[in-house]
């Protein structure tokens, strides 16, 4: 029997339309698309499409995508769905498949309407670049200092969901995204129960730990100092790759680049990364209005006993506080209070960063050696009313941590 020719060779290429379905598949893709038209619930959905190879599922996606995009044609661009295709095999790595999975999204909303992709671009590029966190959060070589960067950015996405937070900045569903994240990199299953501001006690603790597996990577196994780190950031590192047009109106605007040119900003910034960090992994004590720290928690378990601050603590004195000025540098950058110039004063103040027993034993130890420093920083701050010079505000620091060292000495020979 002789088969004519131009039924001899069928190409496997995928169909688009359904007046091309020789298979009668339609019903099922009129069914799945008017499903998803008419889907109202406000979490998330993800529907696989499972088949063997050949068996036509990128001809039932591309009949899908056709009958939305006609069943919805007439509706406002506000609330017409938004169809993007995204390829994940083409990419060899967590973060390349992130960065162009939302480069993509962002695309595709441009296309298919401006207003609507000038309202989400920067969201959708923070939101990736927060994800991105989670996945190779080491660089080396001669970016390695940028890792300090990544740490910053890691606890300051930490605050944004810590549920003792008044007003958080993301909603539930983001904070399930965030957390479902976390589950799959770590090849563990994590589920978010309840509203956001009842989290705290697990959520917040997973977190805290993941934080600090990554610092710990990072800076304490290796016994990187990060203060080494915070002092190689760049007037670009601070204003950020993904903000070129930030770049070029700074650079355009006289007094802000004179601002950058004298490194005032700069200064002020690298003392923020120090300060939010040792505050974030040192500080033990649960703070009920301005959030949970990491250094509440302990690295693994549940007991909360503070495990993470006072193993921070421990790297701080012993690999950080090995040069005795970056111990001055922590009482610079209590005097001046980030920018506001309002010297905190107190061993309280101290004791937020840094564990007090271990506190003591190491001024003890090493306090004349710090108060031989020669200190370059000089400023004014204002403390009780008063204008005092930094130098002035390290010689009471110097003060009430020798009384502390007394006391401490008095109560243990009365012991």
């Amino acid at each position: 029997m002789l088969i004519p020719e131009e039924n001899l060779y069928v190409s496997d290429t995928p169909i688009e339309k359904e007046n091309e379905d020789v298979l009668e598949r339609k019903v099922f893709v009129n069914a799945l698309s008017d499903s998803l038209i008419n889907y109202q619930n406000e979490d998330s959905l993800v529907i696989g499409l499972y088949g063997s190879w050949g068996a036509g599922k990128t001809s039932i996606l591309n009949m899908t995508k056709n009958h939305i995009m006609s069943e919805t044609a007439s509706l406002d661009s506000k609330i017409r769905p938004v169809i993007f295709y995204f390829h994940p095999w083409n990419f060899s790595n967590a973060d390349q498949l992130l960065q162009n999975f939302f480069e993509d999204l962002i695309y595709t909303i441009k296309l298919y309407d401006s207003e609507l992709w000038s309202d989400w671009e920067n969201d959708l590029r923070k939101y990736a670049q927060r994800l991105a966190l989670f996945c190779d959060i080491s660089l080396s070589g001669s970016d390695h200092y940028k890792n300090a960067l990544k740490v910053y950015d890691l606890l300051c996405l930490h605050l944004d969901c810590c549920a003792e937070r008044m007003g958080d900045l993301l909603n539930k569903r983001q904070f399930q995204n965030i957390i479902d994240f976390i589950g799959k990199y770590n090849n563990d299953t994590f589920e978010l129960v309840g509203n956001v501001d009842t989290c705290t006690e697990n959520e917040m603790r997973y977190f805290s730990q993941l934080c600090y597996k990554k610092f710990k990577e990072l800076y304490i196994d290796n016994r990187r100092n990060i203060f080494d780190d915070i002092d190689k950031i760049t007037e670009r590192d601070m204003i950020g790759y993904f903000n070129d047009d930030l770049y070029e109106q700074v650079n355009s605007n006289s007094e802000l680049k004179d601002r950058l040119d004298d490194q005032t900003e700069l200064s002020f910034f690298k003392n923020q990364v120090a300060e939010f960090i040792l505050y974030q992994f040192g500080n033990q004590q649960h703070v009920t209005n301005m959030g949970v720290p990491c250094g509440f928690y302990d690295a693994e378990g549940n007991s909360d006993k503070g495990g993470i601050g006072a193993d921070f603590t421990d790297y701080i004195f012993d690999v950080v506080c090995a040069k005795a000025e970056n111990f001055t540098r922590i009482l610079l950058m209590l005097l001046a209070n980030d920018r506001r110039m309002r010297a905190v004063i107190s061993i309280e103040g101290l004791t937020a960063y840094l564990n007090k027993e271990k506190l003591i034993k190491w001024w003890k130890k090493n306090r004349e050696t710090v108060k031989k420093e020669k200190v370059n920083e000089s400023f004014t701050a204002l403390y009780q009313n008063q204008r005092i010079t930094s130098q002035e505000g390290l010689m009471r620091y110097y003060k009430l941590l020798d009384d502390l060292v007394e006391q401490a000495s008095t109560k243990n020979g009365s012991e």
